[in-house]
């Protein structure tokens, strides 16, 4: 069974997967912004970072390394160089997927994070800002060059599916 995406999601991501994408980068951006500044008060919730480890970072990574960068690879011509590109999100992709699964196995068992771990936590939310960056200064305009408009439905269509969303069931369209 698939999940239900917010309201106005579904409709913005059929309509135009590079503003959905935006969109979602700007507030996965902000969500790291609210993280940081919140991280050293006293009763720091586990479930407030797990929730954003998994749902967030884990859930960009398998979006990029398993939608986004085979679709604008396939779609790139003989004279793009991107070899640096796509080394730098591998080695992003790595090192986040390395301390998520640090982090999440230390607040294991826990209801507040230790103050040991805030560090961390800093750090990686500082990553992530980095990352975000990086993709929509790159990824972002490369896809929108090499995408065709027969493309978009396509585009759409696997973004969704990365979320378990069903475009079918919820009313949305491809066009």
């Amino acid at each position: 069974n698939m999940a239900q995406p917010p309201a106005g999601d579904l409709a913005l991501l059929c309509a135009s997967p590079f503003d959905w994408l935006a969109s979602e980068y700007d507030r996965m951006k902000w969500a790291c912004v609210r993280l940081q500044a919140s991280v050293f008060e006293e009763n720091l919730r586990v479930a407030t970072i797990a929730s954003w480890l998994k749902s967030d970072i884990r859930l960009r990574i398998a979006q990029e390394r398993d939608e986004l960068m085979p679709f604008l690879l396939a779609r790139m011509e003989s004279d793009d160089d991107v070899s640096a590109f796509v080394e730098r999100l591998e080695k992003n992709y790595s090192l986040a997927e390395t301390q998520v699964a640090h982090l999440l196995a230390f607040i294991a068992h826990k209801a507040i994070v230790p103050m040991a771990r805030r560090d961390d936590i800093l750090h990686l939310a500082a990553c992530e800002r980095q990352h975000l960056a990086l993709f929509s200064a790159i990824g972002l305009p490369l896809l929108r060059l090499r995408t065709p408009t027969s493309a978009l439905g396509l585009l759409s269509g696997r973004l969704a599916l990365g979320r378990g969303w069903s475009l079918s069931s919820s009313g949305g369209h491809l066009n």
